[in-house]
């Protein structure tokens, strides 16, 4: 900004030059002052998300909580009593509804207590267990996954199969390298015919015998052929 020297009358542009130089000082001012204020409105709003991530998470069904005593356990609220917690027996809150709480447990069972929901059949028995002690399991519902290797017919080798009937020679029960003999009834040997050799089977079956007469083979009644189902190829 430039002011012209001043002549008579002495300092005649002297007010218009301060007037003019207080506008240019008062704007500027307001420009530092706005540049200010939105400088500082945008680190606050740069601030919130990360305000926001770092509040605590509100509690949720992760809650642990163990038995203070010998307490029955219910399928539902006012259900019926199916099992009982020991005394310090802890499991994870998934749910509660007014005075019950909805428990999930961890645990771990023998597979010899085992059956399969709703078949009556235990499930996870291997063929060595079957042995080592066939009072336990002669006369039990298995369900073992076989592989087909031939459909044959008893003979005097063959005791515990009746004489003349068909049975299947099996491997397994999956992944186990053994065998199992499976007796089938007549009608059923065109379906594992149509299935032929090394197809894969899931049955369910009662043991007839921990072992063949001459070899380690359990020997096992068809009750149900699960996989492939009935009628499929």
């Amino acid at each position: 900004m430039t002011c012209a020297p001043q002549s008579s009358p002495a300092f005649r542009w002297l007010p218009a030059c301060l007037v003019l130089l207080l506008a240019v000082t008062t704007h500027g001012a307001a420009q530092e002052r706005a540049s200010t204020h939105t400088g500082g409105a945008a680190r606050k709003s740069a601030a919130a998300p990360a305000a926001a991530t770092a509040s605590p998470a509100p509690a949720d069904s992760t809650d642990r909580v163990e038995a203070g005593r010998a307490a029955p356990l219910f399928t539902a609220p006012d259900a019926g009593e199916f099992a009982t917690l020991q005394p310090g027996a802890s499991g994870r809150v998934v749910g509660r509804s007014g005075d019950w709480v909805h428990v999930q447990l961890d645990g771990w069972v023998r597979t010899a207590d085992l059956k399969t929901a709703g078949g009556g059949a235990l499930a996870g028995v291997t063929a060595a267990a079957v042995r080592a002690k066939p009072d336990k399991y002669v006369g039990q519902a298995v369900e073992w996954r076989l592989q087909l290797i031939a459909i044959q017919t008893a003979d005097e080798l063959r005791t515990e199969i009746p004489a003349g009937e068909p049975y299947l020679l099996t491997r397994g029960p999956l992944p186990e390298p053994g065998f199992v003999y499976v007796i089938v009834s007549r009608d059923l040997v065109p379906r594992f015919q149509s299935l032929g050799p090394l197809a894969e089977l899931t049955v369910r079956a009662t043991i007839k015998s921990a072992r063949s007469k001459y070899l380690a083979t359990p020997v096992i009644q068809l009750d149900t052929l699960l996989e492939p189902a009935a009628g499929t190829r």
